[in-house]
């Protein structure tokens, strides 16, 4: 009996402390009727969300779309995490300025579309809300409905204080196994003058990622050793990530025009189907260099009368030849209008892999910033047996989309591979972010003293 009583007692201290686990926050939209949630540096569309602490004109934008169509009351707050992302140890007051919580007030309906949505926007720091420390942020966006408020969206961002500047090194793995297929990133932090940190091992920190994903980040590295002001990062094979291939393009910015990703447009009474031509492997294929967008996307509209009319109504759409560069024209702020945001159709878009045989220890998913960088259901493929492909169909606004197949094992869910897929070279180009985290003796947050990104590797 004495015996049954520990065992339950245990049993229960263990439920305990599972539900006492503190909340990581991610990047996540929890209803369906939000579609094309975008968050970035104010007018630079594919930017990271991270801000100076101290600059004037830096501002972060979220934008997103419901395609309910009926105006909603959405607030939005912002809360500082530690480096882990979960919530650091301070009260609202003690890293906010202004309001805990405002209105997201600017909204506009569609036009001239086929499916109808109201596209929400808030830019900040703004008059209702500040911050005032450097660190980790979650923004929370909630959807207000009277008695209660319902979390529909988080986004991760970033605010930095520069106390040193970070020099690195994009180099070969140390492994020869590794050195044809992966990138190692070695660095050091160099304190400017002035700063002394009593002891670096322990209170500083770093963080690496790879295009911006948070879903195979490199989290929580010490510092090999220090000198004076120069804090190294000099790890041999602790630091590398599978180089991946150049994302593939999605170019479905007209629905009038087929790009040389599209086989077929079909327009329908209540919309447009997009049928992409098929897609190939890419495992053992040889490595072609060519400009991306590091899996993230861009929406822009082709089909606006003045586009076309400054166009002569030829648009840049690419060839047939999927190696060209057809993304010249996308990086620049000035070219996205407030047309593109309210005028930009969505589509039902066709993708299609080619494959013999069908995986049977594992499931096949298109991947990328199109897909929240998650392994989203809408996203997954299934297997044709009569057609040896496997298929899936989504749902995208205008646009310049990159994608990648992702495999996932069913022994690890959690595992994103695109290695199976997609294969690796090391030539291939990424976009690296290196953050560092210093918390003293004593605080209780986690400040964020240098940022390097994103800069592409070799």
């Amino acid at each position: 009996m004495r015996l049954l009583f520990a065992f339950l007692f245990i049993c229960l201290n263990l439920s305990f402390l599972q539900a006492q686990e503190p909340e990581v926050y991610e990047n996540k939209i929890y209803k369906n009727n939000l579609r094309t949630v975008q968050f970035h540096l104010n007018n630079s569309p594919i930017s990271y969300p991270i801000v100076n602490l101290n600059a004037r004109d830096n501002a972060l934008q979220l934008y997103f779309d419901d395609v309910e169509n009926d105006v909603k009351d959405y607030t939005y707050t912002i809360q500082l995490c530690d480096k882990d992302w979960t919530a650091a140890n301070l009260s609202e007051m003690d890293y906010l300025e202004g309001f805990t919580e405002a209105d997201i007030r600017d909204f506009d309906f569609s036009q001239r579309v086929q499916t109808n949505f109201i596209h929400y926007s808030v830019t900040f720091p703004n008059q209702d809300i500040r911050w005032t420390k450097s660190g980790n942020y979650i923004l929370k966006v909630y959807e207000d409905m009277g008695s209660e408020k319902e979390l529909v969206i988080t986004r991760r961002f970033m605010v930095i204080e520069s106390l040193g500047k970070i020099q690195e090194n994009i180099a070969y793995p140390s492994r020869t196994d590794l050195q044809q297929t992966h990138q190692e990133i070695d660095f050091k932090l160099l304190l400017n003058q002035g700063v002394e940190i009593q002891n670096p091992i322990k209170e500083i920190s770093a963080t690496v990622l790879q295009n911006g994903r948070w879903d195979n980040a490199i989290m929580d590295i010490q510092p090999m050793l220090y000198r004076g002001n120069s804090i190294s990062f000099d790890y041999q094979n602790k630091i590398i990530f599978p180089a991946g291939k150049e994302w593939r393009p999605l170019d479905i910015r007209s629905f009038n025009q087929r790009s040389a990703q599209v086989a077929e447009i079909v327009e329908l009474e209540d919309g447009v189907d997009l049928i992409l031509k098929i897609d190939k492997k890419r495992t053992y294929k040889a490595h072609h260099s060519k400009i991306d967008i590091n899996g993230r996307y861009v929406i822009q509209n082709f089909d606006l009368p003045q586009r076309i009319q400054q166009s002569n109504g030829i648009l840049n759409l690419g060839n047939n030849n999927d190696t060209e560069d057809t993304t010249d024209d996308i990086f620049n702020s000035s070219d996205f209008t407030e047309e593109d945001k309210l005028q930009s159709d969505y589509a039902l878009v066709y993708f299609t892999l080619d494959s013999p045989t069908e995986y049977d220890d594992g499931e096949l998913y298109v991947f990328g910033g199109l897909t929240d960088w998650e392994i989203h259901p809408e996203f997954k493929l299934e297997y044709d047996r009569k057609d040896f492909v496997y298929r899936t169909e989504a749902w995208l606004k205008q646009g310049f989309y990159d994608y990648m197949y992702a495999f996932v094992p069913d022994e690890n869910p959690t595992k994103i591979d695109l290695e199976t897929l997609e294969g690796n070279w090391y030539e291939t180009n990424n976009q690296y972010t290196i953050i560092i985290y210093y918390r003293p003796a004593g605080e209780r947050y986690d400040r964020i003293i240098s940022v390097w990104h994103p800069r592409t590797a070799r």
